[in-house]
C-alpha cells in the first residue's frame, strides 16, 4: 500500500439523474469514510460529490484511546456490544456515539409510542430491557404507522426533540474509548472532458445527439477517487494523570521535603538521645557525687 492519488481507490458513476423524483434538489453521491465494524450515519456528515465532476479525497486517519472508568467518562471496548445503549449491535456494528444516539431515539419512540420507527432497528429484547415496557403478548412490537394522525404526531414529537438535544437519554451516551477520526481534504475539476464524455457515452450504449449527450454528462457521470494523503498514522493515546503508585511516590517525596525526614535522619536523632544525652547524663550525675565526696 502507498500513499498519493494513483495508489486509491478510483470510481465513475452513472446517478441515473433521469429517474430522480421533481423533489430533488441535488444530484450526485454522499460519500463517508468511517472505521471497519462503525455504522455510517451519512446524515449526520460526509462529503457530497455532485456530477459533472471529478472529486479527489485525500484522507488522513487518527487513532484516539482513552483510559476507561474511573479515569474518563467512555465505553471500554469489552462494552462495545452493549445491546441496550446500541441497538445496531445485533447487526454487527460496534458501540459509536452517533449509534447510541440513534438507539435513544427508537427507545423514547417505543416507550411513547409503542412502536418502532422504520428508520432505526428494532431490537425486542433491548427495548424491552432497558425501557422496563412490556411488548404484545407475541414479544414482537409493530413498525409506527405513520399514515395514523396521532402515531405521525408522536414520531414527528421525538425526533423534533432528538434535533433540539431534549431526550434524556442522550446525554448517557459516551463516546468510545477507542474510535478513529478521518480528516479529509477535497478538491474537484470538471469531468468529463468533451471528447472523453463521448467515449464514455457510448461506452453506456446511449445513443442520443450532442445536445442530450452532454446534458446527460453533466447531470448522471462523476468520477471519484479516494486515496490516503499520508501512510503515517497519528495516534493519540490518553493517560491518568495520577495512578495510586505516582500518588504515594508523590505523597512521600513531599514529606520528605517539607519535614526533611529521612532514614539517616532517624539514626542521627537516636545517636543524640542514647550516646550523646545518656553519657551527658551519666558524667553530670558522676561530677556530682565526685563533688559530694570532695565536700565530705
Amino acid at each position: 500500500m502507498r500513499a498519493g492519488p494513483g495508489n486509491g481507490l478510483s470510481m465513475e458513476f452513472d446517478v441515473q439523474f433521469a429517474e430522480y423524483l421533481p423533489s430533488t434538489t441535488a444530484s450526485g453521491l454522499k460519500v463517508l469514510i468511517h472505521d471497519n465494524g462503525v455504522k455510517p450515519f451519512p446524515e449526520d456528515g460526509g462529503i457530497m460529490a455532485g456530477t459533472g465532476a471529478a472529486t479527489s479525497v485525500a484522507v488522513k486517519k487518527t487513532r484516539i484511546i482513552q483510559p476507561a472508568s474511573p479515569y474518563a467518562d467512555c465505553i471500554a471496548k469489552v462494552d462495545v456490544n452493549n445491546k441496550d445503549k446500541n441497538l445496531f449491535a445485533e447487526f454487527g456494528f460496534a458501540y459509536s456515539l452517533n449509534a447510541c444516539q440513534k438507539s435513544c431515539v427508537q427507545k423514547h419512540i417505543y416507550k411513547s409510542c409503542q412502536c418502532c420507527s422504520i428508520n432505526f432497528p428494532c431490537n425486542e429484547d433491548a427495548l424491552q430491557h432497558s425501557t422496563g415496557i412490556v411488548a404484545r403478548e407475541d414479544n414482537t412490537i409493530p413498525i409506527c404507522n405513520t399514515t395514523n394522525h396521532e402515531t405521525f404526531y408522536c414520531v414527528d414529537t421525538i425526533e423534533a426533540d432528538f434535533s433540539k438535544n431534549k431526550l434524556e437519554c442522550i446525554k448517557n451516551c459516551p463516546p468510545a474509548c477507542e474510535q478513529s477520526c478521518f480528516s479529509t481534504t477535497v478538491s474537484s475539476a470538471s469531468w468529463p472532458t468533451r471528447e472523453y464524455r463521448q467515449t464514455l457515452l457510448k461506452r453506456h450504449g446511449l445513443d442520443q445527439n450532442v445536445t442530450q449527450l452532454l446534458e446527460t454528462g453533466e447531470r448522471s457521470f462523476l468520477k471519484l477517487e479516494i486515496y490516503y494523503d499520508s501512510l503515517i498514522l497519528d495516534k493519540i493515546v490518553g493517560q491518568p494523570a495520577f495512578t495510586w503508585n505516582k500518588l504515594l511516590s508523590d505523597i512521600g517525596g513531599q514529606l520528605g521535603l517539607l519535614l526533611g525526614f529521612s532514614i539517616l535522619t532517624a539514626i542521627e536523632i537516636l545517636e543524640l538521645v542514647v550516646m550523646d544525652l545518656g553519657l551527658g547524663i551519666g558524667l553530670k550525675s558522676l561530677w556530682k557525687r565526685q563533688i559530694q565526696k570532695e565536700n565530705c
